[in-house]
Protein backbone atom coordinates (compact mmCIF):
# COMPACT_ATOMS: atom_id res chain seq x y z
CA UNK A 1 0.00 0.00 0.00
CA UNK A 2 1.56 3.18 -1.07
CA UNK A 3 2.53 5.73 1.34
CA UNK A 4 0.23 9.37 1.82
CA UNK A 5 3.63 11.08 0.83
CA UNK A 6 3.58 8.40 -2.28
CA UNK A 7 0.12 9.38 -3.15
CA UNK A 8 0.66 13.30 -3.20
CA UNK A 9 2.97 12.83 -5.44
CA UNK A 10 1.71 10.30 -7.96
CA UNK A 11 -1.53 12.79 -8.29
CA UNK A 12 0.33 15.88 -8.12
CA UNK A 13 2.80 14.44 -11.30
CA UNK A 14 -0.56 13.23 -12.46
CA UNK A 15 -1.70 16.86 -13.06
CA UNK A 16 1.71 18.31 -13.72
CA UNK A 17 1.82 16.22 -16.53
CA UNK A 18 -1.68 17.39 -17.47
CA UNK A 19 -0.51 20.70 -17.58
CA UNK A 20 2.56 20.27 -19.36
CA UNK A 21 0.78 19.10 -22.09
CA UNK A 22 -0.57 23.00 -23.15
CA UNK A 23 -4.16 21.21 -24.46
CA UNK A 24 -6.08 22.84 -21.35
CA UNK A 25 -6.52 23.09 -17.45
CA UNK A 26 -7.57 19.94 -15.98
CA UNK A 27 -10.02 20.98 -13.68
CA UNK A 28 -12.03 22.96 -16.68
CA UNK A 29 -14.93 21.00 -17.34
CA UNK A 30 -16.61 20.71 -20.37
CA UNK A 31 -20.38 21.68 -19.89
CA UNK A 32 -24.03 21.29 -22.43
CA UNK A 33 -27.93 21.32 -21.74
CA UNK A 34 -27.31 17.44 -20.48
CA UNK A 35 -27.89 16.90 -17.13
CA UNK A 36 -25.44 14.10 -17.07
CA UNK A 37 -22.62 15.83 -18.14
CA UNK A 38 -20.65 18.61 -15.58
CA UNK A 39 -18.34 18.58 -12.66
CA UNK A 40 -17.79 14.36 -11.39
CA UNK A 41 -20.64 13.13 -9.04
CA UNK A 42 -21.06 10.19 -7.52
CA UNK A 43 -23.76 7.74 -8.92
CA UNK A 44 -25.48 6.83 -5.98
CA UNK A 45 -25.39 9.74 -3.74
CA UNK A 46 -25.47 12.08 -6.12
CA UNK A 47 -22.71 14.00 -4.21
CA UNK A 48 -19.99 15.84 -6.03
CA UNK A 49 -16.48 15.17 -5.65
CA UNK A 50 -14.05 17.68 -3.93
CA UNK A 51 -10.85 18.57 -3.48
CA UNK A 52 -8.34 16.89 -5.78
CA UNK A 53 -10.63 14.40 -7.09
CA UNK A 54 -12.88 16.24 -9.96
CA UNK A 55 -9.67 17.39 -11.16
CA UNK A 56 -8.35 13.51 -11.42
CA UNK A 57 -11.17 12.18 -12.27
CA UNK A 58 -11.38 15.14 -15.32
CA UNK A 59 -7.56 13.91 -16.61
CA UNK A 60 -9.20 10.53 -16.78
CA UNK A 61 -12.28 11.83 -18.64
CA UNK A 62 -10.25 13.37 -21.22
CA UNK A 63 -8.06 10.18 -21.29
CA UNK A 64 -10.55 7.71 -21.75
CA UNK A 65 -13.28 10.32 -23.75
CA UNK A 66 -16.22 9.63 -21.16
CA UNK A 67 -18.67 12.41 -21.22
CA UNK A 68 -21.01 11.44 -18.49
CA UNK A 69 -20.43 12.93 -14.89
CA UNK A 70 -21.60 9.93 -13.07
CA UNK A 71 -18.99 7.75 -11.67
CA UNK A 72 -19.01 4.63 -8.64
CA UNK A 73 -16.84 2.24 -7.23
CA UNK A 74 -17.19 -1.48 -8.41
CA UNK A 75 -19.94 -2.25 -5.08
CA UNK A 76 -21.77 1.05 -6.10
CA UNK A 77 -21.78 -0.17 -9.68
CA UNK A 78 -23.44 -3.27 -8.35
CA UNK A 79 -26.20 -1.81 -6.19
CA UNK A 80 -27.29 0.00 -8.99
CA UNK A 81 -28.09 -2.96 -10.75
CA UNK A 82 -25.54 -2.88 -12.94
CA UNK A 83 -21.71 -4.40 -13.83
CA UNK A 84 -19.13 -3.15 -14.96
CA UNK A 85 -17.55 -4.23 -18.18
CA UNK A 86 -15.19 -6.89 -18.14
CA UNK A 87 -11.41 -5.71 -18.66
CA UNK A 88 -12.27 -1.83 -17.46
CA UNK A 89 -9.78 -0.33 -15.01
CA UNK A 90 -10.88 1.96 -12.38
CA UNK A 91 -9.61 5.41 -11.91
CA UNK A 92 -7.86 6.27 -8.74
CA UNK A 93 -9.00 9.51 -6.61
CA UNK A 94 -8.18 9.97 -2.86
CA UNK A 95 -10.06 9.59 0.69
CA UNK A 96 -8.77 10.50 4.44
CA UNK A 97 -9.42 7.85 6.70
CA UNK A 98 -8.86 8.94 10.45
CA UNK A 99 -6.52 6.64 12.09
CA UNK A 100 -6.61 6.08 16.17
CA UNK A 101 -3.70 6.96 17.69
CA UNK A 102 -2.11 6.65 21.21
CA UNK A 103 -2.56 10.34 23.65
CA UNK A 104 -1.68 11.01 26.81
CA UNK A 105 -4.26 10.24 29.37
CA UNK A 106 -6.56 12.61 31.33
CA UNK A 107 -6.31 13.69 34.61
CA UNK A 108 -8.77 11.48 35.50
CA UNK A 109 -6.80 8.63 33.92
CA UNK A 110 -8.71 7.64 30.99
CA UNK A 111 -7.27 7.61 27.71
CA UNK A 112 -9.22 9.81 25.38
CA UNK A 113 -9.68 8.72 21.89
CA UNK A 114 -7.74 10.73 19.11
CA UNK A 115 -7.99 10.18 15.75
CA UNK A 116 -5.52 11.48 12.56
CA UNK A 117 -6.81 11.48 8.86
CA UNK A 118 -4.30 9.69 6.79
CA UNK A 119 -5.02 9.61 3.21
CA UNK A 120 -5.95 6.86 0.70
CA UNK A 121 -7.21 6.23 -2.67
CA UNK A 122 -9.66 4.10 -3.70
CA UNK A 123 -11.10 3.25 -7.56
CA UNK A 124 -14.20 4.56 -8.75
CA UNK A 125 -15.68 3.42 -12.78
CA UNK A 126 -17.39 6.37 -15.01
CA UNK A 127 -20.88 4.67 -15.61
CA UNK A 128 -19.61 4.27 -19.33
CA UNK A 129 -17.36 1.44 -18.46
CA UNK A 130 -20.53 -0.54 -17.18
CA UNK A 131 -23.23 -2.05 -18.38
CA UNK A 132 -27.12 -1.25 -17.10
CA UNK A 133 -26.47 2.34 -16.78
CA UNK A 134 -27.88 4.09 -19.95
CA UNK A 135 -29.73 6.65 -18.38
CA UNK A 136 -26.56 8.32 -16.78
CA UNK A 137 -24.96 8.89 -20.15
CA UNK A 138 -25.17 11.82 -22.26
CA UNK A 139 -28.15 11.90 -24.62
CA UNK A 140 -30.57 9.53 -22.33
CA UNK A 141 -30.96 12.22 -19.44
CA UNK A 142 -33.14 15.00 -18.99
CA UNK A 143 -32.03 18.48 -20.56
CA UNK A 144 -31.97 21.61 -18.57
CA UNK A 145 -32.56 25.41 -20.98
CA UNK A 146 -31.20 26.16 -24.09
CA UNK A 147 -27.65 27.21 -23.88
CA UNK A 148 -28.66 30.50 -25.23
CA UNK A 149 -30.77 30.75 -21.97
CA UNK A 150 -28.12 28.83 -20.10
CA UNK A 151 -26.52 32.72 -18.06
CA UNK A 152 -29.79 32.63 -15.54
CA UNK A 153 -29.05 30.24 -13.06
CA UNK A 154 -25.15 32.10 -13.33
CA UNK A 155 -27.42 35.86 -12.70
CA UNK A 156 -29.35 34.32 -10.04
CA UNK A 157 -26.18 32.86 -7.90
CA UNK A 158 -24.11 36.39 -8.63
CA UNK A 159 -27.02 38.46 -7.38
CA UNK A 160 -27.59 35.67 -3.95
CA UNK A 161 -24.51 36.60 -2.82
CA UNK A 162 -25.41 40.24 -2.59
CA UNK A 163 -21.28 41.17 -3.35
CA UNK A 164 -20.84 44.77 -3.03
CA UNK A 165 -19.64 44.29 -7.22
CA UNK A 166 -18.99 48.06 -9.18
CA UNK A 167 -18.85 48.61 -12.68
CA UNK A 168 -16.31 50.58 -14.98
CA UNK A 169 -12.55 50.59 -16.01
CA UNK A 170 -10.63 47.87 -17.38
CA UNK A 171 -9.38 45.83 -14.81
CA UNK A 172 -11.74 43.27 -12.83
CA UNK A 173 -9.95 42.85 -9.35
CA UNK A 174 -11.34 42.40 -5.54
CA UNK A 175 -10.37 44.43 -2.75
CA UNK A 176 -10.16 43.49 0.40
CA UNK A 177 -9.76 46.77 1.81
CA UNK A 178 -13.45 47.90 0.71
CA UNK A 179 -14.91 44.44 0.28
CA UNK A 180 -15.64 44.94 -3.20
CA UNK A 181 -15.23 43.59 -6.45
CA UNK A 182 -14.35 45.49 -9.78
CA UNK A 183 -15.79 44.38 -12.64
CA UNK A 184 -15.04 46.27 -16.46
CA UNK A 185 -18.67 46.53 -18.32
CA UNK A 186 -20.31 43.51 -19.39
CA UNK A 187 -19.91 44.73 -23.13
CA UNK A 188 -16.15 45.13 -22.38
CA UNK A 189 -15.84 41.17 -22.62
CA UNK A 190 -15.70 39.35 -25.62
CA UNK A 191 -18.18 37.20 -24.92
CA UNK A 192 -20.91 36.09 -21.95
CA UNK A 193 -18.64 33.21 -20.61
CA UNK A 194 -15.86 35.48 -20.17
CA UNK A 195 -17.49 37.85 -18.00
CA UNK A 196 -18.90 35.17 -15.66
CA UNK A 197 -16.01 33.39 -15.69
CA UNK A 198 -14.45 36.24 -14.27
CA UNK A 199 -17.24 37.06 -12.24
CA UNK A 200 -17.21 33.80 -10.59
CA UNK A 201 -13.02 33.98 -10.45
CA UNK A 202 -13.60 37.52 -8.50
CA UNK A 203 -16.47 36.10 -6.01
CA UNK A 204 -13.81 33.16 -5.07
CA UNK A 205 -11.16 36.09 -3.84
CA UNK A 206 -14.21 37.71 -2.24
CA UNK A 207 -15.06 34.43 -0.55
CA UNK A 208 -11.59 34.77 0.78
CA UNK A 209 -12.16 37.38 3.41
CA UNK A 210 -11.48 37.00 7.24
CA UNK A 211 -15.32 37.26 8.06
CA UNK A 212 -16.25 34.56 5.09
CA UNK A 213 -13.60 31.58 4.88
CA UNK A 214 -10.88 33.44 6.46
CA UNK A 215 -8.63 32.34 3.20
CA UNK A 216 -5.68 35.14 2.67
CA UNK A 217 -2.20 35.51 3.93
CA UNK A 218 -1.24 32.78 1.47
CA UNK A 219 0.98 33.15 -1.51
CA UNK A 220 -0.21 35.69 -4.54
CA UNK A 221 0.15 32.73 -7.13
CA UNK A 222 -1.19 29.99 -4.20
CA UNK A 223 -4.89 32.42 -3.94
CA UNK A 224 -4.66 32.52 -8.05
CA UNK A 225 -5.17 28.59 -8.29
CA UNK A 226 -7.77 28.42 -5.72
CA UNK A 227 -9.51 31.28 -7.66
CA UNK A 228 -9.00 29.77 -10.88
CA UNK A 229 -10.34 26.40 -9.98
CA UNK A 230 -12.79 27.22 -7.94
CA UNK A 231 -14.41 29.87 -10.40
CA UNK A 232 -13.74 26.52 -12.97
CA UNK A 233 -15.93 24.29 -10.61
CA UNK A 234 -18.91 27.10 -10.02
CA UNK A 235 -19.49 27.55 -13.62
CA UNK A 236 -19.78 24.59 -14.38
CA UNK A 237 -22.74 23.59 -11.63
CA UNK A 238 -24.20 27.47 -12.85
CA UNK A 239 -24.19 26.12 -16.47
CA UNK A 240 -21.07 28.60 -18.15
CA UNK A 241 -19.56 26.60 -20.44
CA UNK A 242 -15.18 26.43 -19.47
CA UNK A 243 -13.02 29.26 -21.49
CA UNK A 244 -10.55 28.09 -23.83
CA UNK A 245 -8.66 31.11 -23.59
CA UNK A 246 -5.53 30.29 -21.13
CA UNK A 247 -4.23 33.89 -21.71
CA UNK A 248 -5.12 35.04 -17.99
CA UNK A 249 -3.64 32.14 -16.20
CA UNK A 250 -0.38 31.80 -18.20
CA UNK A 251 1.55 33.78 -16.46
CA UNK A 252 0.70 31.90 -13.34
CA UNK A 253 1.34 28.16 -14.79
CA UNK A 254 4.67 27.99 -14.68
CA UNK A 255 5.13 29.03 -10.91
CA UNK A 256 1.79 26.24 -10.58
CA UNK A 257 4.12 23.70 -12.07
CA UNK A 258 7.51 24.70 -10.01
CA UNK A 259 5.40 24.76 -6.47
CA UNK A 260 3.81 21.51 -7.29
CA UNK A 261 6.87 19.88 -7.96
CA UNK A 262 8.36 21.14 -5.58
CA UNK A 263 5.51 20.56 -2.66
CA UNK A 264 3.52 17.66 -3.53
CA UNK A 265 1.08 19.16 -1.15
CA UNK A 266 0.48 21.85 -3.11
CA UNK A 267 -2.56 20.88 -5.29
CA UNK A 268 -4.21 19.16 -2.72
CA UNK A 269 -4.22 22.02 -0.37
CA UNK A 270 -5.39 24.81 -3.70
CA UNK A 271 -8.23 22.10 -4.27
CA UNK A 272 -9.06 22.03 -1.10
CA UNK A 273 -9.61 25.64 -0.44
CA UNK A 274 -11.19 26.07 -3.96
CA UNK A 275 -13.71 23.24 -3.39
CA UNK A 276 -14.32 25.17 -0.33
CA UNK A 277 -14.51 28.48 -2.12
CA UNK A 278 -16.94 26.83 -4.94
CA UNK A 279 -18.75 25.36 -1.76
CA UNK A 280 -19.27 28.44 -0.32
CA UNK A 281 -20.76 30.21 -3.28
CA UNK A 282 -23.06 27.40 -4.18
CA UNK A 283 -24.90 27.41 -1.60
CA UNK A 284 -26.41 30.96 -2.01
CA UNK A 285 -28.53 29.60 -4.88
CA UNK A 286 -32.11 30.72 -4.16
CA UNK A 287 -32.84 26.88 -5.09
CA UNK A 288 -31.29 23.87 -5.48
CA UNK A 289 -30.97 21.92 -9.06
CA UNK A 290 -32.99 19.02 -9.55
CA UNK A 291 -30.77 16.30 -10.27
CA UNK A 292 -32.24 13.26 -12.27
CA UNK A 293 -33.01 9.74 -10.26
CA UNK A 294 -30.20 7.30 -10.21
CA UNK A 295 -31.57 4.28 -8.87
CA UNK A 296 -33.60 2.40 -11.42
Amino acid sequence: MPSPKEIRQNISQQIVDALKSGNTLPWRQPWSNDLNVGLPRNAVSANRYSGVNPILLEISRMRQGFQSKWWGTYKQIQQLGANVKRGEKGTAITFYKNIPVKNQKTTAGEEPEKTVPLLRTYHVFNVEQTDGLDHLRIGHGDSTTDMEDSHDEADELIDATEADIRYGGNRAFYSPTTDHIQLPMRNQFPDMNEFYSTATHELVHWSGASHRLNRFGLSYAFEELVAEIGSCYTCCEVGVPASDDLSDVTSYVQSWLRAMENDPSFIFKAASHASKAADYLLDFRPSPVEEPALVV
